[in-house]
């Protein structure tokens, strides 16, 4: 009797997802987003048009975005909560960078503007939050005092399909060999205008590269406020700021908000 033709997947490991370890995920992001620069020339060309140099990025990662601005003859400071964040754009970038709290900025008032993109400001996760964040932008505001923040909504898909799971995955070449797939799992709640994301990464190194890793399954979970985008107009206005303009994508000539979760917003600080 002949032997079981391979397939390839004997070596997958079970469907069991441990905590993605904080020093992991910074070098995964950037993986993810180190190509993308639509948002970067999009702040570039709203921050020129209303005459702002100084600029104070709120939840700056990696540091992609206040890299690309600096190279292009702004000044940037980018703050972040998380050290490990900080400690890889260190590694990899020149922009000035601090830890800090979002909610509880250390700053005089010496920056022209505050831009807050990536869905940051969604993932403070409370109202109150949101509130005190744009409250402490504020305060740290001179000159032109301009706001920019990107910010989710609920997509089509997610209104259609409320409390549902829904999957999506992207599949990316790994630095050290072999292969990562991210898989994305949504859930949007409109009661509480709240959205679940688990982030799942699979780790597959080559098998045959000396002193490889085996493969590994790990997770995350985010919890969110996802507003409609007349409700975030409101939290922003009450807030004290004069909304500018709204935009549903970096693109102009990519899909508009029929169907799309982005929402960017550009105010003036009263």
């Amino acid at each position: 009797m002949s032997s079981k033709e391979p397939t390839g997947y004997e070596n997958e490991p079970d469907e069991i997802f441990t905590p993605l370890p904080a020093h992991l995920y910074p070098s995964l992001y950037h993986l993810e987003t180190s190509d993308f620069i639509d948002d970067g020339f999009f702040y570039l060309t709203k921050l020129q048009e209303h005459g702002c140099r100084n600029v104070l990025e709120l939840g700056c990662g990696t540091g992609r975005i206040a890299e690309y601005l600096k190279q292009l003859g702004l000044y940037l400071v980018g703050i972040d909560i998380s050290q490990e964040m900080l400690n890889f754009s260190k590694t990899t970038r020149h922009a000035v960078t601090a830890q800090m709290d979002m909610c509880q900025l250390g700053f005089c008032s010496c920056f022209d503007a505050v831009i807050i993109p990536y869905n940051t400001l969604n993932l403070l996760g409370s109202l109150e939050a949101i509130k005190q964040c744009l409250d402490e932008s504020k305060t740290v505001l001179t000159g032109p005092r301009l706001l920019i923040a990107h910010l989710h909504t609920p997509n089509s898909a997610q209104l259609q399909n409320q409390h549902k799971r829904r999957f999506q995955f992207n599949l990316f070449d790994r630095p050290e060999g072999g292969k990562i797939v991210k898989e994305s799992i949504t859930s949007y709640v409109p009661e509480n205008d709240s959205l679940t994301l688990e982030e799942r990464y699979k780790i597959r190194p080559l098998s045959h590269t000396p002193g490889s890793s085996s493969a590994t399954n790990y997770s995350q979970t985010f919890h969110l406020k996802t507003y409609k985008p007349d409700k975030w107009i409101d939290i922003i206005t009450k807030s004290g700021f004069s909304i500018v303009s709204q935009d549903f994508s970096f693109n102009d000539n990519a899909p508009g908000k029929v169907n799309g979760s982005n929402l960017i917003i550009t105010a003036y600080a009263l």
